[in-house]
């Protein structure tokens, strides 16, 4: 009979336990999920570079997110043979890979850097599409560069420039002669915006020995400021 009784009352004290436990599973799936708070970065939008009508700072996360809402892509949501920027090369932490249509142009690549201690986004790089002949990168470089200049006036610095050793020309230097020079990293095409929020910077990038593409860098000169006063603190 004692046997019995401990029996059942070891019976009821485990039917207990699991249903506190199963409570408590349900009270916690029931809990709302802590949100992180990002308003403060909406407050201190006016202060910073934009880029796409986002202000160029905050979390990388959130960063990403209104890049989205933008229309851009994460690069791990989809395979596009056109991506530029090889994540397995770029994206280390603190970096974001995305892509999407920008100033008219398709399958343009957005790679997201934030501070190397902090999280929060400092620069933008955006790379166009690959082109194989001069007068297409060119092309891209000098119609970005008008655009540019209509919307920021005039740039703060210019450097158009191609290296080319006269010994092996033997004639003018042809758009063949330009683009193995872009390959070579000898092609020094670099245009920049300054304003009192940051910078903008186009620039001619090689992408293989014989094709190259055209970047723009939208720096944020506070979030910047932080990068150069951490380099400062540690000399």
């Amino acid at each position: 009979m004692k046997k019995q009784l401990m029996y059942i009352l070891m019976a009821g004290l485990t039917l207990t336990s699991c249903e506190e436990v199963t409570k408590l599973l349900i009270k916690q799936k029931e809990e709302p999920k802590a949100v992180a708070d990002y308003s403060k970065y909406t407050q201190e939008d006016s202060t910073h570079m934009f880029f796409k009508n986002v202000p160029i700072n905050g979390p990388l996360e959130m960063f990403v997110k209104r890049m989205e809402q933008q229309g851009f892509k994460n690069y791990g949501s989809d395979n596009s043979e056109n991506i530029l920027i090889d994540p397995e090369d770029s994206a280390d932490d603190g970096t974001a890979v995305l892509y999407g249509d920008f100033a008219d142009y398709k399958d343009c690549i957005l790679h997201v850097q934030t501070l190397d201690s902090k999280d929060v986004v400092a620069k933008i790089n955006v790379a166009f599409p690959v082109r194989e002949e001069w007068d297409d990168l060119h092309g891209d470089y000098k119609h970005l560069k008008e655009m540019l200049t209509t919307k920021y006036g005039k740039s703060s610095a210019c450097r158009e420039k191609i290296n080319i050793d006269p010994i092996y020309i033997s004639a003018r230097i042809s758009n063949h002669d330009r683009m193995y020079a872009v390959g070579d990293n000898r092609c020094e095409y670099v245009t920049t915006f300054t304003t009192d929020k940051g910078n903008v910077k186009l620039s001619i990038e090689p992408k293989t020995p014989t094709t190259g593409f055209v970047m723009l860098t939208y720096t944020d000169k506070i979030n910047s400021g932080v990068i150069r006063k951490h380099a400062i603190d540690d000399l």
